[in-house]
């Protein structure tokens, strides 16, 4: 947990990344009721691509990463 609290103050984009990765694995996993989920969700709901624009992620990287959270969303969303 330390590793991915150093990760998520790094850049907004290495913030994001963890977040949606966590998200899909507790959503591939069946733990979409953990506690925290609902924490998780509101920082991906606050994701814009203005935010990574700027940082170290090719424009590929940066609508990648969108695509991963509209769907990780979605199926959260279809799923509580």
């Amino acid at each position: 947990m330390q590793r991915f609290n150093r990760d998520c103050e790094n850049t907004k984009s290495e913030k994001f990344i963890v977040y949606t990765t966590l998200a899909e694995n507790l959503y591939n996993q069946g733990l979409i009721g953990v506690d925290g989920i609902e924490d998780v969700k509101h920082v991906l709901q606050s994701f814009s691509i203005e935010d990574v624009s700027d940082e170290q992620l090719t424009e590929d990287e940066q609508e990648k990463l969108a695509d991963r959270i509209k769907i990780v969303l979605s199926n959260l969303s279809r799923s509580t």
